[in-house]
């Protein structure tokens, strides 16, 4: 006999034969096949938090689990039922435990659903974190991108007012180069046979300061271009300032997917807490259920003794055994007089008793035996006859003729 109710409780199954049958109640792997659970499937949404400014935040999550009171269970005492001697009593003692298992298990598959959804839950903001890691090392590198071709652009135009400076600084070279060649030309200019030559120092004074200004043009060419490549690298960087932005912003939603989470790791472990306290009254009841039956086991026992040594005690003579017949109304019934029918029938050969075995063939084979047998089983039978309990799912303990009292061995679930 076992009642080891705990070795897979996620796939408890009752099978109800009684007219006031329980809900079979089941459990796979599927979650949509189990009943509902306690919590509104509405805080199991993930929530997208793109808006920052979203009603919806992660630390109002209510992490707590006692969604209604567990089933009181006092605890097992055999003692409890041994002054106990009405197999009546001992039957609605047993209806009303296994009442209290059927509410439990129910309970439990709720407790169930909502550990399963809990656990998807976790599974789905797991996922959008990861997700959201993604987005952020993208933004990352396309940032690091940016900064880096901004930084180059800067370089750039670093370079070029460089050379911009350097000519311009020429430029002034050139200028001053020129201006000496012109106050030495007016000295020559001044006497007639240096005129020529001073003539040529005005030229060449002059194609200085073309030259100079040439330079000055191309200094103010790459000014103008460093400028236009610091613009640029101003965008990028205002690019990825940007990008820099949403990075903080991923950043925010991770923080509050990390805080729900933990919310609903503290909701799942309260849940597991919760399905603890179901087992152990589980467990109450088991126990419970299993007093109940050894105590009936005890209560039948004792009828079965009674009813034999009646049985042996009427049986001194055949004028008894009669008597016995008449008494009951038995043998007119069954078509016999008042004489002894043990001559005209064989009960060995019938189907229902040969079946029976219940006195594990501890009389001889005779037909008398057989009788002290047949009524010895009628007599205690009907006495326990009226429990209306339906089978849990248990297997017969005492052969089908006592079937009808409705206790079963429980088996391992």
């Amino acid at each position: 006999m076992s009642f080891d109710v705990f070795s897979n409780l996620n796939i408890i199954s009752t099978n109800v034969s009684r007219s006031y049958s329980v809900s079979n109640v089941s459990s796979t792997s599927s979650i949509s096949t189990i009943s509902d659970g306690f919590i509104d499937s509405s805080i199991f949404d993930v929530p997208n938090y793109s808006d920052l400014f979203s009603t919806v935040r992660p630390m109002n999550f209510n992490t707590s689990y006692n969604p209604e009171p567990i089933v009181a269970v006092p605890e097992p005492n055999y003692s409890t039922y041994q002054n106990i001697n009405d197999l009546n009593q001992l039957a609605d003692l047993f209806k009303s435990y296994y009442e209290k298992y059927n509410q439990l298990v129910q309970s439990y598959q709720k407790t169930e659903n909502d550990k399963q959804r809990t656990i998807q839950s976790i599974r789905n903001l797991e996922q959008q974190k990861i997700n959201i890691d993604n987005q952020i090392n993208n933004l990352n590198t396309r940032i690091n991108q940016l900064n880096n071709q901004a930084q180059q652009l800067n370089n750039q135009a670093q370079q070029l007012d460089v050379q911009a400076q350097n000519f311009e600084t020429q430029a002034n070279m050139q200028e001053q180069n020129a201006t000496m060649l012109e106050q030495q030309a007016q000295a020559l200019l001044a006497n007639p046979l240096t005129a020529s030559a001073g003539a040529q120092l005005i030229a060449q004074a002059q194609a200085l300061r073309q030259v100079a200004m040439n330079l000055k043009m191309q200094a103010q060419q790459m000014k103008q271009q460093a400028q236009q490549l610091r613009q640029q690298a101003q965008q990028l960087q205002q690019q990825a300032q940007q990008l820099q932005q949403q990075v903080d912003q991923l950043q925010q939603r991770k923080q509050m997917v990390d805080v729900r989470i933990n919310n609903l790791k503290k909701l799942l472990q309260n849940i597991n807490n919760y399905q603890e306290k179901i087992k152990e009254a589980l467990r109450k009841v088991i126990e419970h259920m299993k007093m109940i039956y050894q105590r009936a086991q005890e209560i039948i026992g004792q009828k079965r003794q009674e009813q034999l040594q009646n049985f042996l005690n009427q049986l001194n003579g055949p004028q008894k055994f009669n008597n016995l017949f008449n008494m009951l109304g038995f043998a007119s019934g069954m078509g016999f007089g008042a004489s002894n029918p043990l001559p005209n029938i064989a009960l060995p050969n019938i189907a229902f008793l040969a079946s029976s075995g219940l006195f594990n063939n501890i009389f001889p084979a005779n037909n008398q035996a057989n009788l002290m047998n047949f009524f010895g089983l009628m007599g205690f039978v009907s006495s326990f006859a009226p429990l209306p309990l339906p089978s849990l799912g248990f297997s017969p303990i005492l052969m089908s003729s006592f079937a009808s009292t409705g206790f079963r061995i429980v088996k391992a679930i």
